[in-house]
C-alpha cells in the first residue's frame, strides 16, 4: 500500500517535467491539475516533511523501523514540495495561449 502513495506526487512531477521540457502545457492534462492543486501539494508536503523530520530526529529511544518510516515520509514530502515548486513556476504558462495546448 505504501508503494501506491508514490504514484500521486510522482505522476504529477513526471507530467510537469515532461511538459516543461516541451515548453507547452496541456489545458486538461495532469500538469494543469497539478497547477490547480499546487497549494495542496505545498501544505501537505510541508506537513509531511515536518512529520518525517520529527520521526527521524526523535530524542526518544525509537526503533529502526520508525526511523525508516520517517525517512520514507520525508522523501515523500520532498517529492510533494517539488511538485508544488514546479507547479508555481509553470502556472503563468496556462495564461499564455502560445504555451497551452
Amino acid at each position: 500500500m505504501i508503494a501506491l502513495f508514490w504514484f500521486m506526487p510522482g505522476g504529477y512531477l513526471y507530467a510537469l517535467i515532461l511538459e516543461r521540457r516541451h515548453r507547452a502545457v496541456r489545458a486538461k492534462g495532469m500538469s494543469a491539475l497539478a497547477i490547480r492543486w499546487r497549494w495542496y501539494f505545498l501544505f501537505s508536503g510541508a506537513v509531511t516533511v515536518l512529520a518525517g523530520l520529527g520521526l527521524l530526529i526523535s530524542p526518544a529511544q525509537v526503533t529502526l523501523e520508525i526511523r525508516l518510516g520517517g525517512a520514507v515520509i520525508l522523501v515523500w514530502g520532498l517529492l510533494a514540495l517539488s511538485v508544488a515548486v514546479l507547479a508555481f513556476r509553470t502556472k503563468p504558462w496556462l495564461a499564455d495561449p502560445q504555451r497551452t495546448r
